[in-house]
């Protein structure tokens, strides 16, 4: 099959001003990803890097957490403020017509950059966070708060829908095997070699 990326990129990739709540829930549905620019505040953006950043500077673990953020900010900030704005709220709300559902964690990574330099985490391969995570069902937003692509690593999306991810990963709600990590016997193999 032959993928256009130069169509398929103006059909991912838009400025927030350009995605309405139903192209944004249609393009999830049809891609499982979509990427949405300059949809957060900066202000706002600046604010949650700064706390994450001081919260940083009280652990050497690669990732911070909501609990984390609320305690350097003295509970003005979680990290979840940042997808709260009414296009990405509208948009959840489609994903999750009719179905309860709620804002389950927040999570910062530092990711290390082309120099290697940092006692961050290095860039993760490529993989599905099915093989990783619980099985609740999960909406991802990825939220740099450095330049990426250049000199430090960028998300790397495969765009394809949910049942043919679903397909490709040859889930069937059976354990195949008890040997692995995470979630790994419920798979026929780890379908991004490492």
């Amino acid at each position: 099959m032959a993928i256009n990326a130069a169509s398929l990129a103006r059909e991912l990739d838009k400025s927030a001003a350009e995605w309405t709540v139903a192209s944004l829930h249609r393009t999830f549905l049809d891609h499982g990803c979509a990427v949405v620019r300059d949809v957060i505040p900066i202000a706002r953006l600046a604010a949650t890097r700064d706390a994450i950043s001081a919260a940083y500077e009280k652990t050497a673990d690669p990732h911070v957490h909501d609990p984390d953020i609320r305690s350097i900010s003295g509970g003005k900030l979680s990290g979840f403020e940042l997808v709260d704005l009414p296009l990405l709220k509208g948009f959840l709300g489609r994903i999750f017509r009719g179905r309860y559902w709620k804002e389950h964690s927040v999570s910062a990574r530092r990711v290390q950059g082309t120099e290697l330099d940092q006692q961050w985490q290095r860039p993760l391969d490529l993989h599905l966070d099915c093989q990783v995570h619980s099985f609740l069902f999960t909406v991802n937003f990825w939220i740099p708060f450095d330049e990426c692509g250049v000199h430090a690593p960028s998300v790397q999306l495969v765009p394809i829908s949910y049942k043919e991810t679903r397909a490709y990963a040859g889930y069937t709600g059976t354990q195949l095997r008890s040997d692995g990590q995470w979630n790994e016997g419920y798979f026929p193999g780890w379908n991004f070699r490492r």
